[in-house]
């Protein structure tokens, strides 16, 4: 599968940030809480980490930021659903907006292996270790590509919180590195080390 070039995902995605984001913090009742260090945010190889409970999360999310810390991410390559991308037009709207499969799909460049390569083109990357969108009761059953990425590469992950009640709430933690000592675990058990970064951000 080829990719949009980055220049253009960029170009989308702020376009996207100007008209779309703004109407979005008013009409979710956004409350974004974002860690001073993101304010100053220099370029590096990022991965941004995230719980799923709607289908906007992600615009939600990237919306809370500051335009000069979103900038700094961009281009940002979404692991997206394979079901989502099935359909040319599909692959289409949502490639130019940075998305690409998330899971493994014979013949065309997908998954961690796409995730890695756009990475090491200059690309920051968002996923849910979640794999679908769940409510906070549900039990959590997390795919083991964070796990994967981390083990792969010297990221610096982003973890992001959202919770949806009486408006939308917004939580950009304080950026970080995984330790040498949990990146030689096993890529499930790296995951879940993100991942409660990410539900801790809920707790505060």
């Amino acid at each position: 599968m080829r990719y949009f070039d980055e220049r253009v995902v960029t170009t989308v995605q702020k376009v996207t940030y100007g008209v779309v984001f703004w109407p979005f913090r008013l009409l979710w009742r956004l409350k974004a809480t974002v860690d001073t260090s993101l304010l100053t945010l220099p370029r590096g190889r990022y991965l941004m980490v995230a719980n799923h409970r709607a289908a906007l999360d992600a615009h939600l999310m990237l919306s809370a930021l500051p335009y000069e810390t979103f900038i700094k991410l961009t281009p940002i390559r979404f692991f997206a659903a394979n079901n989502y991308l099935r359909w040319w037009w599909q692959r289409l709207l949502l490639q130019a907006t940075g998305c690409f499969l998330a899971y493994a799909a014979d013949g065309k460049l997908s998954g961690v292996k796409a995730g890695l390569k756009l990475a090491s083109m200059g690309n920051s990357l968002f996923i849910f270790p979640e794999g679908k969108r769940q409510s906070s009761q549900e039990p959590v059953d997390l795919k083991p590509g964070v796990g994967r990425l981390v083990k792969a590469r010297e990221f610096t992950v982003l973890p992001v919180y959202i919770e949806h009640g009486k408006g939308t709430t917004v939580v950009w933690g304080k950026p970080l590195r995984v330790p040498k000592n949990v990146r030689v675990r096993p890529a499930d058990a790296v995951t879940e080390y993100v991942f409660e970064k990410v539900l801790e951000l809920g707790r505060t």
